[in-house]
């Protein structure tokens, strides 16, 4: 991206300036009221109810995802991991050890990962993933009071 120059009156604002520019929000989901819980094998990732959208983007753009998560341990004492994943590739994963969530659902995380957008443009579905590392049942809550959401952002040309 060339360097930024500053604008002053009169200045237009060309088309390829114009391309380099943020897009902002290109999905949003919110789950209020979505429990989920892994099934057995609980140490292979999961797809996460409620946390996935769809949108179209284009070449060479800066992409990030933002997640608002709520892990429980049902199953006893665990570590969880969440993976955001794009399409069917891996962004990135996040984990949240067993010392840092309470034993109801109390605790409210939010992870964010920043990426370079694929050469081409693409339509793609954008999705959470969990599991545990040990095999117990670990799970994910979203209430009124702990809101679920995944949010995918422009931030810009490459």
């Amino acid at each position: 991206m060339p360097a930024a120059a500053l604008a002053t009156t009169g200045s237009v604002l060309t088309a390829t300036e114009y391309n380099y520019l943020p897009r902002g929000l290109l999905a949003y989901s919110s789950a209020v009221t979505a429990q989920f819980t892994t099934s057995s094998t609980h140490t292979t990732f999961q797809d996460v109810t409620n946390y996935s959208v769809s949108t179209t983007y284009s070449a060479n753009r800066i992409l990030r995802v933002t997640i608002q998560v709520g892990p429980f341990i049902p199953g006893g004492a665990n570590n969880v991991v969440y993976k955001i994943v794009r399409g069917s590739t891996d962004v990135q994963s996040f984990d949240v050890p067993n010392e840092a969530m309470a034993t109801g659902f109390a605790h409210s995380f939010v992870f964010s990962a920043t990426f370079a957008g694929p050469a081409s443009g693409s339509t793609e579905t954008f999705k959470l993933q969990m599991r545990g590392t040990a095999n117990t049942q670990v799970g994910n809550n979203a209430s009124a009071s702990n809101v679920g959401r995944i949010i995918v952002e422009d931030l810009g040309a490459q």
